[in-house]
């Protein structure tokens, strides 16, 4: 509470007390008011809640970033594939993007260390070939808006492609362009109880080829005695033979050995082999070949990479 001091008002003594006239008084001052004194309020110090940080990387690899504006652009394409969006999750198309946009990381430093550059005479070039292959460029922008697809998307998916090309090459530097061929003869039976009679006859000494004319049920080898060609078959890049047992059961046999039986989804083989031999490879050889290189290559890269993904 403010407290409010009164000057007193002075009363001279009397001189003369016998006087009736009243002895005057000082004129009564003004009472002073002194200014409440102001008590300073202490306003409390508010700590501001620190906003979390956002970041803006979705991945890296190794020293790459992968934006996230990026991988929504890679997303936007990944959905572009996909013809009913309905029969796939936002995740499963997140997910997908991603591994595409780490793989072309992964791909992209690889052929940059190694010197194969993509150059943009290079793209300009595929993407002039990809519009004559369109029927020109009335009918590229037609294709563009079919597949939902922009100028830049196809740029991007021209530069990965030639990505791809370049380290295929460097992979495949080394290949090698000969291998061994093995030719192989079969008889094909219903059950296993007539594939084990048969094996017991070949054991006797009946002939192969006259067992196949007369009890495989084969019709593609049967009237050649069993035989049914040559075939280069390795373990690292299989899919010679139209039965992946039978590949695999004649894998490591020498000539003139015979096995069986093998049962696959047409019935009981007995298989020989022949002969062995090496070749050059067969373009379709060749080509399963370093597909199987290339895959087990960038299984090994992946696996070596450090790889981070972000929320």
């Amino acid at each position: 509470m403010a407290t409010f001091f009164v000057k007193p008002t002075v009363i001279p003594s009397p001189t003369d007390t016998s006087t009736s006239v009243p002895i005057p008084t000082d004129t009564p001052r003004p009472t002073a008011t002194e200014t409440p004194t102001q008590t300073a309020t202490t306003t409390p110090t508010v700590t501001p809640t620190p906003s979390p940080t956002v970041s803006p990387y979705a991945a890296r690899v190794n020293d790459t970033p992968i934006l996230k504006t990026d991988l929504a652009d890679e997303m936007r394409r990944v959905s572009a594939l996909v013809r009913d969006t309905k029969t796939i999750s936002s995740g499963a198309v997140r997910e997908a993007a991603l591994e595409r946009l780490i793989d072309s990381a992964l791909l992209g430093s690889y052929t940059s260390q190694h010197g194969a550059f993509v150059s943009s005479t290079m793209v300009d070039a595929e993407l002039d070939r990809a519009i004559s292959l369109r029927g020109g460029q009335v009918a590229y922008n037609k294709w563009l808006l079919e597949t939902r697809q922009t100028p830049d998307d196809v740029h991007i998916l021209i530069e990965r492609d030639l990505t791809i090309r370049n380290a295929r090459q460097l992979v495949f530097s080394g290949s090698p362009t000969t291998g061994e061929y093995t030719r192989l003869s079969q008889i094909v039976v219903a059950s296993e109880f007539e594939a084990n009679e048969l094996v017991s006859l070949l054991k006797n000494g009946s002939e192969f080829s006259k067992l196949a004319l007369t009890r495989s049920t084969d019709q593609g080898s049967r009237l050649a005695g069993g035989e049914m060609g040559w075939f280069y078959i390795n373990p690292i890049a299989p899919g010679s033979m139209a039965w992946q047992e039978v590949e695999s059961a004649v894998a490591n046999l020498a000539p003139e050995q015979v096995i069986g039986p093998i049962k696959t989804s047409v019935g009981f083989h007995i298989v020989k082999i022949t002969a062995r031999t090496m070749r050059p490879l067969a373009p379709e050889d060749a080509a399963r070949l370093r597909q199987a290189i290339f895959a087990r290559w960038f299984a090994d890269l992946r696996k070596s990479a450090n790889i981070e993904r972000f929320p």
